[in-house]
């Protein structure tokens, strides 16, 4: 599962914390890293980094308990802003092309970029 959940954009202590908050919700932060054996200086970086693309919330409280976004919810959002970064890139990258050529040539560590004469 985790390297589904790596496919859909999570990284793998992300995955993992995912995972764990899955299984039991309402776990503080130092909890999640007793279960993912990981310092709890990541695991909070990672929760705070799935609080960001939508796959937990926090509970606040004294600690902050965390829980996880249902599958089915997260991959609605992945979805969502996939097509969103699609349309983007497509209005953006459908300028003509340029019309002058160039030819690229390495040498050594530098790049010599010359105009294309056609010949």
């Amino acid at each position: 599962m985790i390297e589904q959940l790596r496919k859909i954009g999570l990284s793998e202590l992300e995955a993992r914390c995912y995972l764990v908050l899955h299984e039991d919700a309402g776990l503080s932060g130092y909890e999640v890293a007793r279960r993912v054996s990981v310092s709890r200086t990541n695991v909070y970086a990672a929760l705070r980094s799935l609080m960001d693309k939508g796959a937990c919330r926090m509970i606040e409280g004294d600690p902050g308990r965390y829980d996880a976004v249902p599958i089915d919810q997260l991959l609605r959002h992945v979805r969502r802003e996939f097509e969103q970064n699609a349309q983007e890139l497509i209005s953006e990258l459908k300028m003509p092309p340029r019309s002058d050529a160039a030819f690229y040539s390495w040498r050594g560590v530098q790049l010599w970029i010359r105009p294309y004469t056609g010949s």
